[in-house]
């Protein structure tokens, strides 16, 4: 019996070695399914809020965000009551809101103090004049307390601007609030001695300067607070969240990914543009692909040495879920018998 199973082994061997043509070769692998980009929003510590917009094709971050709130600041994030899970996005819906106390409160005291500024060049232009000597001074001390409490703000700003926590935006507001601030002090000092005095052209220039200034602080609160209006880059499918600090997935399905992780000694074989076949348990007919990426970095998985390559699929098939695995052929160049038979070899022997 030995015998008998030698010789057909030597059979085969003889037969693969002068076969004249050329043995079609491919190389299996496991690879998982993924959309070509995402778009993550996370909640981080003291109340970032990031988004951050994946392209998996290149294994990159495309865009990437953070929202830093001021200390104390009540913020809640409300998702698009019409978005849940499998929902279909398009590129430009809004996704969800960001609302924050701070911001309107910081509104509704500059449009408050603006109409008072408004008031009172009315008052100073037409000459008018009335018993408000205690008002005033009430205000100046106010002045005196907002700029204590805005200095404090503004270096905690530019603490988190230097490490990159919060976008440089921010801090330009908050130093321009400084600034306001400082010149109310300014305004505040001037309407107490028009009150005692009168009313000087240079005053009247320096509360419509106060004005101009309150108007461009509110006009960039309020494209800052646009800014909470969150809204989809791309078009995609939400996903299931599994993590509690995930706020929302997107994934852009116009077109999936397999990802596979390849040993090294294989990756001489593997070039862009190479096909591939994909087969998915579930579905009827394999689907094809073909190579975009060949990763340039080496990962250790099951104590061998693997790189990723990523390969784009031919087909919208909407049956396909991110996170799937799939087994994968990779198809290589067809080889010779003798080329053949020394890769299995080699391969039998984990070299």
């Amino acid at each position: 019996m030995k015998y008998i199973s030698l010789i057909i082994v030597t059979i085969i061997i003889l037969f693969i070695l002068f076969y004249p043509g050329k043995i079609p070769n491919s190389i299996e692998a496991v690879g998982r399914i993924m959309p070509c980009r995402e778009l993550i929003i996370n909640r981080g510590r003291d109340g970032l809020i990031m988004a951050t917009l994946r392209n998996n094709v290149q294994g990159t971050v495309e865009t990437y965000s953070v929202t830093q709130f001021e200390r104390g600041d009540p913020v809640k994030f409300r998702l698009n009551r019409f978005i849940s899970s499998g929902t279909h996005v398009s590129a430009g819906d809004t996704v969800g809101w960001i609302d924050s106390g701070e911001i309107e409160r910081q509104l509704v005291e500059l449009e408050g103090e603006l109409k008072t500024q408004k008031a009172l060049l009315y008052m100073a232009e037409t000459g008018e004049k009335e018993s408000l000597i205690q008002e005033a001074e009430k205000r100046l001390d106010h002045a005196l307390e907002q700029v204590e409490e805005q200095r404090k703000i503004v270096e905690r700003i530019k603490n988190l601007f230097e490490t990159k926590f919060v976008p440089e935006q921010d801090y330009e507001i908050a130093q321009s609030t400084l600034r306001l601030f400082e010149l109310n002090i300014e305004i505040a000092e001037a309407q107490l001695q028009t009150m005692q005095s009168g009313t000087k052209k240079e005053e009247v220039d320096m509360i419509s300067s106060q004005i101009n200034a309150i108007e461009k602080d509110i006009d960039a609160l309020s494209k800052k607070y646009k800014q909470y209006t969150i809204t989809s880059p791309i078009s995609g499918t939400v996903f299931e969240i599994s993590s509690a600090d995930t706020l929302l997935i997107i994934g852009d399905t116009t077109s999936y990914l397999v990802i596979m992780p390849l040993q090294v000694k294989n990756r001489k074989y593997i070039n862009n543009q190479q096909d591939i076949k994909v087969t998915v348990e579930g579905l009827g007919i394999p689907l094809h692909g073909r190579i975009v990426k060949r990763g340039n970095v080496v990962h250790v998985l099951n104590g061998n040495q693997v790189f990723i390559a990523i390969a784009r699929l031919s087909t919208d098939n909407h049956d396909l879920l991110p996170g799937m695995f799939t087994k994968c052929s990779i198809i290589c160049e067809p080889l010779r018998p003798r080329e053949y038979l020394i890769r299995k070899v080699k391969s039998l022997f984990g070299r």
